[in-house]
This record gives C-alpha cells, structure tokens and sequence, in this order.
C-alpha cells in the first residue's frame, strides 16, 4: 500500500523513461541554473583578465634627502608612500599606490607615459623620471626618486 502510494506520486521522467519522485525536475533545474552562472562567471573572468595588458612597469619609489645633512652609514633617503599617475596627452590613464616600503607595481599598454605623484613632498612635485616608456610585452622594473627640496 505505501509503495503504491509513492508510485503514485511519483512521475515519469521522459528523459530517462524511469520513475522519479516529485520534485526532481526541480533540482534538475536549479543544478542547471547553478552551472550556467557558474560557466558565465568563469566567462566573465576570463574575459577580464585577457583585457589587461601584458605590460607594464613595477619598482621602488624612494624620497630623499631626508636629513639636511647626510652622514656616512645612514641613509640619506627613504622609501616614500605615494600615489603614481601615469597619464597621456594630458589625460589620467592609471594610477598606482606604493606601498610603506616603496614599492609599486602597475600594469600598462605599451606606449610613452608622463608620471606625476599626487601627493606634493617638498617645494614642489619633483619626481624623476617624469616620462617613462612601456615596452609592449614587457613588465620592467623602474625606480622613481622624488627631491624634496632639503639641503
């Protein structure tokens, strides 16, 4: 009597030609929702990650002279914690943050690029190089100096 019961309120599935019980075309589906937004996340992130470039620059931004006067088995300048702007024909295209030690890495399409720090350490924002070139296919590492101004 019980099996009958459960036969009854079971269905035929016409895919399989086999008796499932109620219900399972529901988790069918939502198992076949949850792949579908799964393979278009992956998708999405895919597509992502192809649009970066593959160039690009990374290296250490160091300010100095910290002391006006420099002595012998010290440092006279010290990694400096800023934010790099690289832009073109006076349009901002990236920015990066150094990090405390001064490190910065950023990734650029090939091409010539001004550099300019938002933060002004010293008389003025005097950061050397100001212009830089990015290889196409190449990451390379540049190092900034920022002067800041103490004699």
């Amino acid at each position: 009597m019980l099996e009958r019961a459960r036969i009854s309120r079971a269905r035929l599935c016409r895919k399989r030609a086999e008796i499932a019980p109620e219900g399972h075309h529901s988790v069918v589906s939502l198992r076949s929702r949850l792949l579908l937004v799964a393979l278009a996340a992956a998708a999405l992130a895919s597509a992502a990650t192809a649009s970066l470039p593959n160039s690009g620059l990374y290296g250490v931004v160091r300010k100095g002279p910290v002391t006006p006067v420099c002595r012998v088995g010290t440092p006279c300048d010290a990694p400096a914690q800023v934010t790099l702007v690289f832009s073109r024909a006076g349009s901002d295209l990236a920015r990066t943050r150094s990090s405390t030690e001064g490190r910065y890495r950023i990734r650029l399409p090939a091409g010539y690029y001004a550099v300019r720090t938002l933060e002004r350490i010293g008389i003025d924002r005097n950061i050397r190089p100001r212009n830089v070139h990015v290889r196409s296919g190449h990451v390379d590492r540049l190092d900034f100096s920022i002067d800041t101004g103490i004699r």
